[in-house]
């Protein structure tokens, strides 16, 4: 749809969309991370967690940003319905241990956001939660998972849940049955079918050391 993209990279007199200032649905807070270098074009996800007006932060994964030059361009999509808006992006900091990352856009007025879930939220295996994230780059779609197992993989805290991420979802968040953030996507395993996810913890120590 490149008639109803707008890209603004500094506040202008163009207004974006009207968007809501309080948490929101995970879809109207879900985000397509381009980052353009002189290799080419790479894609990841992110989700909104926190915004007022002239400042946005969008949490993802830390991997994205690896390989990023001085001269790279990374660019952020918010969507309404068919409709994009596309802003220049800012790394604040990312954790490659912990794979989290956060990035800011500087948005006119505040936008939708997503709750971080409480760093006490219990989760179970079995659990019902949703992952949301833009596949090969396109639009956010929905996935419906369920939670295999909890601290699996050694190093930080991480969650396992059923299907198999596709390239591009990555950094894309995982949402419990209240639409809270409850984890960030960071790798697939193909061999046993799972996708593996950076957990609240992670998520949490990233937050604390950012002036939100």
């Amino acid at each position: 749809f490149p008639d109803d993209t707008v890209i603004r990279a500094k506040l202008g007199k163009h207004k974006p969309a009207a968007r809501a200032a309080q948490p929101s649905s995970p879809f109207a807070s879900s985000v397509r991370i381009r980052i353009k270098d002189p290799q080419g074009i790479s894609y990841g996800s992110g989700t909104v967690i926190n915004s007022r007006p002239g400042h946005t932060l969008i949490l993802t994964c830390g991997h994205l940003f690896r390989n990023l030059a001085k001269n790279s361009l990374i660019e952020v999509d918010l969507f309404e319905g068919k409709r994009s808006e596309t802003f220049v992006g800012k790394v604040v900091r990312y954790n490659l241990e912990s794979d989290v990352g956060m990035l800011s856009i500087p948005t006119e007025s505040a936008i939708a956001y997503s709750q971080v879930a409480r760093i006490d939220t219990n989760l179970t295996p079995g659990e019902r939660v949703v992952s949301i994230g833009c596949s090969s780059g396109d639009f956010p779609t929905k996935q419906q998972l369920r939670v295999t197992a909890l601290n699996r993989y050694l190093g930080p805290e991480n969650i396992e849940c059923t299907g198999v991420p596709v390239q591009g979802r990555s950094g894309g968040g995982l949402f419990n049955a209240f639409g809270e953030v409850i984890g960030v996507c960071v790798a697939a395993d193909p061999q046993d079918r799972r996708g593996l996810y950076a957990g609240l913890n992670a998520v949490q120590k990233l937050l604390d050391r950012t002036n939100l």
